[in-house]
């Protein structure tokens, strides 16, 4: 940005100090004359006040800044535990999520390709002692009621929206399709990942937003909070591309030879 829009910009914002500067001007130009004397000093009046209207204007803003920053600040702090604990269910969702894909995709391959009827079995052939309620995220108590809330920034409280929102779409399809008859297991487990992945890198922009990317949390051990939903996202990636590796290998081994 040049000065000129920098200058414009300013006199905008503080519309008293224009004036004020115009009218001290005018009263030094009449100061250089005698017969003019009298308006000079008019001019240079009305210029102080306007001056003065600006200081207290400027101060006031100022103040009003300030308090705003130090709100934010605040309810940063009063949020952050609610949000460091949600991310942290939703680190062990994810976990246990991509465990039981794997062990589910293995399975597949083992018992050989899947075929119409399933087995109506096929939820029990698995057995790592997950239950229902072991994937479904915990949810915020404090958002959105919270007066905290409103004295968030714009692009804060989009990030924390967003976040919390994809809690609960993953919420939803747990109660939905966990063990629905019909559905392949691993796919299921699958949808849970990603869907528990995406609510991890919505995480990751929150956490850079409210400048909380220092926190460990419950486990201090392990890093922070990013440090484990960056390490957590490359293993499922990871666990994915040997899953599918291995489903290639199977398929192509079980493909007749012309």
């Amino acid at each position: 940005m040049d000065l000129k829009k920098k200058a414009l910009i300013f006199l905008r914002t503080n519309p008293h100090f224009g004036p004020a500067m115009l009218l001290f001007c005018l009263g030094g130009i009449f100061l250089t004359t005698s017969r003019f004397a009298i308006v000079s000093g008019a001019l240079f009046g009305a210029g102080a006040s306007l001056l003065g209207a600006w200081i207290s204007d400027f101060n006031t803003r100022k103040r009003e800044s300030s308090a705003k920053i130090q709100k934010e600040e605040e309810a940063v702090q009063y949020l952050s535990p609610e949000l460091l604990r949600t991310i942290v269910r939703v680190l062990k969702i994810q976990e246990r999520a991509i465990i039981n894909f794997s062990a589910n995709s293995s399975e597949n391959i083992k018992n050989g390709e899947l075929r119409l009827p399933l087995n109506p079995n096929i939820h029990n052939l698995v057995k790592l002692g997950d239950l229902k309620e072991d994937f479904i995220p915990h949810l915020p108590l404090l958002y959105p009621k919270a007066s905290q809330f409103k004295d968030l920034s714009g692009n804060k409280a989009i990030k924390l929206v967003l976040y919390y929102d994809s809690l609960f779409e993953l919420e939803m399809f747990v109660k939905d399709w966990w063990r629905r008859e019909g559905q392949v297991p691993s796919n299921l487990f699958n949808q849970i990942s990603h869907l528990s992945e995406n609510s991890l890198r919505l995480a990751l922009d929150c956490l850079a937003e409210l400048g909380i990317n220092h926190s460990s949390y419950d486990s201090p051990h392990t890093g922070t909070v990013p440090e484990r939903i960056s390490k957590a996202l490359t293993y499922a990636s990871q666990t994915r591309e040997r899953c599918y590796a291995d489903f290639t290998k199977a398929k192509s081994s079980r493909t007749p030879r012309k």
